[in-house]
């Protein structure tokens, strides 16, 4: 089974604490689940703390990843998990170095292969000392225009479907949670049972293929598929609106998604 938690606002849908909330739940049901965050990024200025704890390790994620990786029980690699990273520099303007967008790398996963895609126009004001233990342990590629960022197309599918094939031969569950309001979290998925999608006050089902079947016609009119764009002709399986929880939040969503969403999953026995 895979399901894709997608969010419908840029910023704080709820679509960590729902993957969250699913990966617990499918657990009591001793189900062999796994988180799957394909892309992310965050930002130098606002997240530096976890920057720096996963450079450390000589690797790069944000914290969904960490929140994702830290319910796993094994020793599945948190860059499998989350196969390409981002990181972000501040900046009032979306093209600020020599016509690249403001980010000072990606960090790109492909089964044991470690590369780091580096923007040259960006002019990282942090100690590079800070980011020796990740370059040591990867193979560098300069970016420099356009042209190059385009380039690193194949290797961003390359690894997002080498992660996913690999976690899908250890787990029989995959929650997949895309990014900001993104609908498709990389153009390659394929093969969706349920699609929930998620915003403060509100959450839906969706069926897989119809919601991929929508997704194509949204990719003949743009290149990055909004959520929102995709389901405006799709009728959801159900749809519910969320109380604001003052605390257990993941555990009350676990509740909620029992008693609204239960018998929709009906190869799985939520009475357990």
């Amino acid at each position: 089974m895979k399901i894709l938690c997608a969010g419908l606002r840029d910023y704080q849908s709820g679509k960590t604490t729902l993957t969250i909330a699913l990966l617990r739940l499918f657990k009591e049901l001793d189900q062999k689940v796994c988180g799957f965050k394909p892309k992310s990024g965050n930002n130098l200025w606002y997240h530096w703390t976890q920057i720096k704890n996963a450079l450390k390790e000589g690797c790069l994620y944000g914290k969904d990843a960490k929140f994702i990786h830290d319910e796993m029980s094994d020793q599945t690699p948190i860059n499998l998990i989350n196969p390409i990273h981002r990181l972000w520099m501040p900046t009032l303007n979306e093209m600020s170095f020599g016509g690249l967008p403001h980010f000072i790398l990606d960090r790109i996963t492909i089964n044991n292969r470690q590369i780091v895609a580096l923007n040259s126009y960006a002019d990282c004001p942090v100690d590079h000392a800070y980011f020796e233990p990740l370059l040591f342990r990867s193979e560098q590629i300069k970016i420099s225009n356009r042209a190059d960022l385009q380039n690193l197309t194949k290797l961003y599918e390359e690894a997002d479907r080498t992660a996913e094939r690999l976690l899908s031969k250890k787990y029989d569950i995959l929650i997949c949670e895309s990014y900001a309001d993104t609908g498709l979290p990389w153009n390659g998925i394929s093969e969706l049972d349920y699609v929930f999608t998620i915003e403060p006050f509100h959450l839906s089902l969706y069926e897989g293929e119809r919601y991929l079947q929508a997704s194509e016609v949204v990719s003949t009119l743009c290149i990055e598929q909004k959520t929102e764009e995709i389901i405006e002709p799709l009728k959801p399986l159900k749809e519910i609106k969320i109380p604001p929880f003052a605390d257990n939040v993941v555990n009350n969503y676990i509740i909620l998604i029992k008693n609204e969403f239960g018998g929709i999953f009906d190869n799985l026995s939520f009475d357990k």
